[in-house]
Parts: C-alpha cells; sequence; structure tokens
C-alpha cells in the first residue's frame, strides 16, 4: 500500500515486513521516476496503515499493536511510540 503525500510528491510505501520506505520523484533518470530516499524500521509486524501530519510526521499503526510518530525530516529520524492494548490500533 501506499499514501502520496501531496505538498512535497513524496510516496510512502508500508510494507508487511515492517517497514516504510520513503520515495521522491528522481529527475535524473527518466528511466527511473522514484528513488528511495529512506527505510524507516521500527514496527515488529506487518504496517497496517500510515497517515502524514500538517507538520509533515508520519504517524503508521502496525499489526505489533503499536501506533508511532516519525519525524522524517529530521537529520536523524526519531520516533515516538504508542502501544495499544486491543485490536483498536490495526488501522489510521
Amino acid at each position: 500500500a501506499f499514501y502520496r503525500y501531496q505538498l512535497n510528491l513524496h510516496i510512502f510505501l508500508i510494507h508487511y515486513e515492517g517497514r516504510i520506505s520513503i520515495w521522491k520523484p528522481s529527475s535524473k533518470d527518466p528511466e527511473i521516476p522514484f528513488v528511495c530516499t529512506r527505510v524507516l524500521k521500527g514496527h515488529k509486524h506487518g504496517v497496517t496503515g500510515i497517515t502524514q501530519l500538517p507538520d509533515g510526521k508520519l504517524v503508521s499503526a502496525s499489526y505489533d499493536r503499536t501506533v508511532k510518530m516519525w519525524d522524517i525530516f529530521a537529520p536523524k529520524t526519531t520516533t515516538r511510540t504508542i502501544v495499544i492494548h486491543n485490536n483498536a490500533g490495526n488501522t489510521i
């Protein structure tokens, strides 16, 4: 699944392995329209949903019953984790 952030044309791919990859348009090679710029790791199970907040941070939910907030524009990606104690945390 993917989510496209309209303002900066990033595409966020969520993976069953618990990763989120961030892609941006490539202006160097027309054969490769997007390049992966970053891979976020932190979920222990598949990512089930993702959204981007107005300030640019990502929020993701996972089958591992956590919701994570990612500051993807910081020099070093930082996260904040919320543990969900029931099945309500599977989607955003």
